[in-house]
């Protein structure tokens, strides 16, 4: 599986489960998806096979495009973030590849899921906002008890 991987000193990876990513004693925290559906900076071969059953059900209607996101890590070790409605996991993983990404996830898809947040505290109290208008939860999500998993970046 796709493993978006942090260490102990806060440091990022993402790549497959057991060659890219190993479970170690510097290992953090892990949040596994799919396939990889970019590998060596280049979109997976297969994204085209069987896309909904490989690559998740898309709602009632079972969509190809739809709102995704997807996680992926440049050479120099940054991470990036791509999302958006509209997006096949085939459109996902060549724009995350055109980002830079030598490796790379999908995380989540369908409008209800499908979030990126940005936190600012003022006088103690913290405000949530959302990446872009349709993503379908405030920007507060996650600052209260949430049934979904979630990640989150901290700067030091």
């Amino acid at each position: 599986a796709a493993t978006l991987a942090i260490d102990d000193n806060g440091i990022p990876n993402i790549g497959a489960w057991g060659s890219d990513i190993t479970n170690t004693a510097t290992l953090d925290s892990a949040r596994q998806s799919l396939d990889p559906i970019v590998i060596n900076g280049t979109p997976a071969p297969d994204l085209a096979t069987d896309a909904n059953r490989k690559w998740g059900f898309t709602g009632p209607k079972n969509k190809p495009a739809v709102w995704r996101s997807g996680a992926g890590i440049r050479a120099d070790g940054s991470l990036i973030w791509v999302g958006g409605n509209g997006l096949t996991v085939e459109t996902l993983a060549e724009t995350l590849a055109r980002a830079g990404a030598i490796r790379a996830m999908q995380l989540d898809i369908n409008q209800e899921w499908v979030q990126l947040n940005t936190y600012t505290t003022t006088n103690g109290t913290t405000h949530g906002q959302r990446l872009l208008p349709g993503m379908q939860h405030t920007g507060n999500r996650w600052l209260t008890p949430d049934t979904r998993d979630f990640i989150a970046i901290l700067t030091r």
